[in-house]
C-alpha cells in the first residue's frame, strides 16, 4: 500500500486550497451573471441556488479538513509523537 509522504501530502492540500479558492471566485461570477436575471430574484431560486453553494462549500471544507489532519498525522508519526486524545476524539 502506497503511502503519500508529508511533502506530497502537503502539496495536496495546498492544490485542495487553491481549487477552492478558484470555485469562490468562478461562484462569485455566476452570481453576478445570474443576479441580472429575473428568475433569479425568486425565492424558490434563490434558496435553491444557496443550496447547492452551500453543499459545494461543505465538500470542498471536508476534503481540506482530510487533507490537513492527514498531514498533521504524518508530522506527528515522523517526530515520533503519540496521539493526544481529545474530546472529539481527533488529533
Amino acid at each position: 500500500m502506497y503511502a503519500p509522504t508529508c511533502a506530497e501530502i502537503y502539496d495536496e492540500l495546498l492544490q485542495s486550497f487553491a481549487d477552492l479558492s478558484c470555485d469562490v471566485c468562478a461562484l462569485e461570477a455566476l452570481y453576478r451573471c445570474r443576479m441580472a436575471l429575473p428568475a433569479f430574484a425568486t425565492r424558490a431560486a434563490l434558496a435553491e441556488e444557496l443550496r447547492r453553494t452551500r453543499d459545494f462549500l461543505e465538500q470542498h471544507a471536508r476534503d481540506t479538513e482530510t487533507a490537513g489532519r492527514h498531514l498533521l498525522d504524518c508530522l506527528a508519526a515522523d517526530a515520533g509523537m503519540k496521539k493526544e486524545p481529545s474530546q472529539n476524539g481527533s488529533f
